[in-house]
């Protein structure tokens, strides 16, 4: 499925927005083109966890985003989704196994 795909892609070669913007939708019940903490700690939950969504969401907010006042447009969103992947990209690239050129 298209959840399992983008979650598990290391490559970058999945349609990450397009998972992105669904994801948003979804989690926007009130369809006001802005999801509220609440609703975004709910997606990272389910993405990474607990204890990484909380370290997460620390790194990204502070410590306001207990407050609940925060309000996240979708250009918000994806900001933050850009950020957070090239994090887990630049850490899964040196697992990747490295290519010895053909001499």
């Amino acid at each position: 499925t298209a959840f399992y795909r983008a979650r598990d892609d290391k490559t970058g070669y999945e349609p990450r927005r397009l998972y992105y913007l669904t994801e948003f939708m979804m989690a926007d019940k009130d369809q006001s083109g802005s999801i509220d903490v609440e609703e975004f700690i709910n997606i990272w939950y389910t993405r990474y966890g607990k204890e990484e969504a909380d370290a997460k969401m620390t790194e990204y907010f502070g410590d306001d985003f207990s407050a609940g006042s925060i309000e996240i447009s979708f250009t918000k969103f994806m900001e933050i989704q850009k950020q957070a992947s090239r994090k887990t990209r630049r850490s899964a690239s040196s697992m990747l196994p490295q290519v010895k050129p053909i001499t």
